[in-house]
């Protein structure tokens, strides 16, 4: 199979190509296993559609699986963390042609179940933190019943974590897989998709956004 496919303006490859012209010549290794070419760009005249790193590690605050469309960098990362992450979609891209005009057009598979909300509920405002790939590692500040204070290094962020995504390994802390902090606000008969339940705290999705909300507020 081959390891690039160029169709007219699109250039397609599973992590990226070094920043040079003559494409084919980037390394295997940077062909098959970059990790950051969404913030290092490229020098083509083409769109390079990738994959390989999750979109959603692109977002600094929130969990997003979505494709992230780049026109100004010519650029499309559609990876939706699928057998990677556990919050994770299954992205299509659809890239149509009409007279010259490029149009594009996202479907994706989220096989998860509703719940209702059955009470309004307003979370206070606040910015959420995140964790994800490569920066899982914690360290627990103050222990909680459900969430305990935690603080991430490398980030510099600290934020609750629910209890049951804390875990030690070889005498060190970290959070399991990706993890926001956020907290969703959320009103009488709308409804939402169920990541999982945690004691008295339900983890979800409501318009794209993963938060936590009381399971008391949902109902089948």
């Amino acid at each position: 199979m081959p390891v690039t496919l160029k169709f007219n303006q699109f250039l397609f490859v599973h992590a990226g190509v070094e920043r040079r012209k003559d494409y084919k010549k980037s390394s295997l290794s940077s062909l098959l296993e970059m990790q950051h070419f969404y913030e290092q760009g490229h020098l083509l005249d083409e769109i390079v559609v990738v994959g390989h790193l999750p979109t959603s590690n692109y977002n600094e605050h929130h969990i997003d699986n979505h494709i992230i469309i780049d026109e100004e960098k010519k650029m499309i990362c559609i990876d939706g963390g699928v057998g990677v992450k556990k919050i994770s979609q299954l992205n299509d891209l659809i890239i149509e042609s009409h007279q010259g005009q490029i149009t594009y057009k996202e479907e994706y598979v989220q096989p998860l179940p509703y719940y209702t909300v059955v009470q309004d509920v307003i979370a206070k405002e606040h910015t959420p933190h995140k964790i994800n790939f490569p920066y899982f590692e914690i360290e627990v500040l103050k222990e909680e019943e459900q969430f305990s204070l935690c603080y991430q290094r490398d980030t510099d962020q600290k934020m609750y974590i629910k209890n049951e995504f804390i875990y030690e390994k070889q005498g060190r802390t970290y959070c399991l897989d990706d993890y926001t902090d956020a907290i969703i606000t959320a009103y009488q008969g709308e409804r939402v998709k169920l990541l999982g339940i945690f004691d008295r705290f339900a983890y979800v999705i409501k318009d794209n956004q993963v938060g936590w909300i009381l399971l008391d507020y949902l109902s089948i």
